[in-house]
């Protein structure tokens, strides 16, 4: 009978996980739908677009950073 306890484990343990990794997928399969092309294209070009607006403009060194007259005479 002890020897039961030890080897039901074994046996048990692969075929739930087998069974929790059937049900995962089974519900990802049934609740994906994917979207028409053109809906993700609209999509991916509106996505696009926040990007770009939301990139910085690039300046040159001085402009960001300009150098006052104090600060270029005080030490480094």
């Amino acid at each position: 009978m002890q020897q039961l306890l030890y080897v039901l484990p074994v046996v048990v343990c692969p075929i739930v996980m087998g069974l929790v990794i059937w049900f995962m997928m089974r519900g990802t399969a049934q609740g994906h739908q994917q979207k028409p092309t053109s809906e993700l294209e609209q999509e991916l070009v509106k996505l696009r677009a926040e990007v770009n607006a939301l990139r910085p403009v690039a300046a040159p060194f001085d402009e960001r950073h300009p150098v006052s007259t104090l600060d270029a005479t005080k030490p480094a």
